[in-house]
């Protein structure tokens, strides 16, 4: 089957078919509720300051954890969870002293 393209002025044409892939956006705001689901239940993790967010399959943590152990932690789990392909690990651990710098 072809589907023709509508043309630019065909404004009354949907643009949208039912048959397109899911838009990437939902699938990382799906990718990211998979990862948020893997912090609460390690009890590392859980009820710990995690912000995550999912860019192109990519989970990026930010926030403020009260350990190494926790951070180490979180990288686990938004590794193990199907479909992220990278992590990258921003979180503040009780080593990262600013006055260190």
């Amino acid at each position: 089957m072809i589907n023709p393209w509508p043309y630019p002025d065909d404004s009354a044409v949907p643009h949208h078919r039912s048959d397109e892939p899911t838009p990437l956006a939902s699938i990382d705001e799906r990718l990211a509720d998979s990862v948020v689901e893997q912090l609460r239940a390690d009890g590392r993790t859980s009820g710990q300051h995690i912000t995550v967010t999912v860019q192109n399959r990519v989970a990026i943590l930010n926030g403020w954890v009260d350990s190494v152990d926790a951070a180490h932690a979180a990288s686990d789990q938004a590794w193990r969870t199907p479909g992220i392909i990278d992590v990258c690990n921003s979180l503040d651990q009780p080593d990262d002293d600013p006055a260190d710098s």
